[in-house]
């Protein structure tokens, strides 16, 4: 997705124009590469052009931007000078609360709750290392480390998605037992593991469709039991408003609506569905500051009612704020396990960028 979004943006700025609008530029970008797309936005703003730039992410807003506008709902809420604000402003302005106040609480020791997805010797297609984890029912596990590092391969398998997939995956029964699961994305779906993709509008949503047919994708087997068309509206309509879902309706085509909305939507087809696993990749990405403080809730509220989450997400801050333990994932390779308190941006860097575990704690 990284190299799509370079090639619309430089398709972008070589148009012969003297206004730019930058919308989300750098969803599927990493440091580096929003290195360079500030380089470009400099030397845009010196040759006296204007820039329009959109994003969710307020470090970008308060690096390359002069003037901000907070919109909430699709309203303007206030337009100030960058150098006037802190970042605890915009985000209290569209959520009501302060930057510290973004994440849920934790769900105290959710190993003691028993584990809810074994994963052993696992090893994607055409990866040199193997490997082993688990996660507990009432905790939310976090894939962290720089981009490309086998993250997404690794809960790709477990969710069924790779091909050619060596290893075990156990998931616990009703009656507490743990049962292998066939790594195919039929069988995973079945034993009640569910899978949310980071790009949502190609892998995770049917986009020719309603609010309604999507959300009603998880709720089939339920669907089937009921005779009535009032109560199978009144079943989804109880979904959308536990999930917040800003629609006009359930007819309105999924495809209008935001990307914070979006991703609720995808997110309440699984739970509709009972699942008691959810396998996550980019749980906010391209989504504002509100649906991701609504988001963060329902993944709490599913881990504290028992469910067992895996996230991989490239943004740090998410991974801090959110996960109760944390997996830095290295070449394909898991170099730290380190807990979700207390832990730095610094220290999953090192072991990140470490070429072992031992060179890591050298540094640490």
């Amino acid at each position: 997705m990284a190299e799509q979004q370079l090639i619309e943006i430089a398709k972008g700025l070589m148009a012969d124009a003297d206004i730019f609008i930058l919308d989300e530029p750098t969803a599927a970008l990493n440091g580096p590469e929003v290195d360079t797309l500030g380089e470009l936005i400099q030397s845009l703003k010196a040759a006296g052009k204007l820039i329009f730039y959109i994003s969710h992410r307020l470090e970008e807003i308060f690096r390359f931007s002069e003037t901000v506008s907070v919109l909430k709902d699709g309203r303007l809420v206030g337009t100030f000078e960058t150098s006037e604000l802190t970042q605890d402003k915009p985000i209290s302005l569209i959520v009501g609360r302060p930057l510290g106040q973004l994440f849920p609480p934790r769900n105290p020791q959710p190993s003691h709750h028993g584990c809810a997805l074994e994963v052993s010797e696992l090893a994607p297609s055409d990866t040199e290392h193997a490997v082993s984890f688990r996660i507990n029912r009432g905790e939310i596990l976090g894939f962290a480390g720089l981009q490309g590092q086998g993250q997404r391969e690794i809960i790709r398998a477990v969710a069924g998605v790779g091909s050619h997939v060596r290893g075990r995956v156990k998931k616990r029964t009703p009656d507490d037992a743990l049962q292998s699961v066939d790594l195919s994305i039929v069988a995973v779906a079945r034993s009640g593991i569910g899978f949310i993709p980071e790009d949502r509008k190609s892998e995770g949503l049917y986009l020719s469709l309603s609010v309604e047919q999507n959300v009603a994708l998880g709720m089939l087997r339920q669907l089937a039991m009921w005779r009535r068309a009032r109560v199978k509206v009144s079943a989804i309509d109880d979904l959308l408003l536990r999930m917040r879902v800003r629609a006009n309706d359930q007819g309105q085509p999924v495809s209008s609506l935001s990307g914070g909305n979006q991703q609720k939507v995808m997110l309440g087809r699984w739970l509709a569905s009972g699942v008691d696993v959810l396998l996550i990749e980019e749980p906010t990405r391209g989504v504002d500051v509100g649906a991701k403080s609504e988001i963060y809730a329902l993944l709490r509220e599913f881990a504290n009612s028992g469910g067992g989450v895996l996230i991989v997400s490239s943004e740090l801050t998410e991974i801090l704020g959110l996960c109760d333990r944390i997996l830095v994932v290295r070449d394909g390779e898991i170099t730290a396990e380190l807990d979700g308190v207390g832990t730095s941006e610094e220290e999953i860097m090192r072991y990140a960028l470490a070429g072992s575990t031992a060179e890591a704690r050298k540094e640490l």
